[in-house]
């Protein structure tokens, strides 16, 4: 009797380890279901940025489904950094760019295979799709955003201004007798002062802000969480180091003038619109009497 009890017993054991090794083996194919997925939606439109931080961000979090320690995803060579560097990484393979996966702690066991290699390579894939969709929507010549990456940024600033009730204040700018740089000095010093600005307005704004070249040597701020007067502060700025830096073989000082509109928590693209038409007429304002100013509308 005491051996058919042993017997039952041991069978139990076997059937309960049995159980528990198909629960985790189950458990790990819902995993790798989960963050395959997640690698399949990761792309550009849906991380809505024009930098590479959303996609790492995206990438991350796929990683999580198999890793749940991970807290940081960093490629090196694109000063890319999300979540935060720990001394446990494990090497992404990323074409010869450094790229690593920090952890809270060292895995506890074996890392799946083929999991740093399928989450490479699909970051390879991503990342090289933002860099065309930021060709096809900046500025060659200054580097800011063009026209058409104004239609496709200016929805997301608006859900953020109206999500946290934040002001947004419009900025056109126009270098002042940019022709006469043109028709006395020639198109490429006209274009190195294009140039020059646009270092200048990428410097000056912030991550959520909009820097639009909008034609020709008109320019464009969107200025999040900034009221007419903080909008006038940020400009002032701008004409200041515009005037104190030089283009060769340009002997004057380089000025510029601007107007600007809006201030408030924006109610939809339309009102925006509306912001941009009254900065460019406070703009033509400030050319009329005298140019080299600022005017609000």
């Amino acid at each position: 009797l005491f051996a058919a009890y042993t017997g039952v017993v041991g069978n139990l054991g076997f059937l309960l380890s049995w159980e528990q090794a198909r629960a985790r083996a189950e458990e790990r194919a819902r995993r790798w279901t989960r963050f395959l997925e997640a690698l399949a939606h990761l792309s550009p439109s849906v991380t809505q940025t024009l930098s590479p931080e959303g996609v790492l961000l995206g990438a991350l979090g796929a990683a999580q489904h198999l890793l749940p320690q991970a807290v940081g995803l960093e490629v090196r060579g694109r000063r890319g950094l999300v979540g935060e560097r720990t001394p446990h990484s494990l090497t992404i393979p990323l074409n010869g760019d450094a790229a690593y996966l920090y952890l809270r702690t060292p895995p506890e066991e074996p890392v799946p295979q083929g999991f740093l290699s399928l989450l490479g390579e699909r970051i390879k894939q991503v990342l090289k799709q933002v860099e065309w969709g930021t060709l096809a929507l900046t500025d060659p010549l200054t580097g800011l955003l063009n026209r058409r990456a104004l239609e496709t940024e200016l929805p997301k600033l608006l859900a953020l201004a109206r999500r946290y009730g934040a002001p947004v204040s419009v900025v056109m700018l126009d270098i002042d007798r940019f022709k006469r740089v043109n028709d006395t000095y020639g198109h490429p010093v006209g274009d190195e002062v294009l140039r020059l600005l646009g270092r200048i307005l990428q410097a000056s704004v912030r991550r959520e802000d909009l820097a639009v070249r909008y034609g020709g040597e008109e320019f464009l701020l969107l200025l999040y969480g900034a009221n007419r007067e903080a909008a006038k502060e940020v400009v002032e700025r701008i004409r200041y180091r515009f005037r104190t830096q030089r283009v060769e073989p340009i002997p004057y000082p380089l000025t510029l003038s601007a107007g600007i509109a809006g201030g408030e928590v924006p109610e939809g693209e339309a009102q925006v619109e509306d912001w941009i038409l009254k900065a460019d007429y406070a703009l033509l304002r400030a050319k009329e009497t005298g140019r080299d100013r600022v005017t609000l509308a």
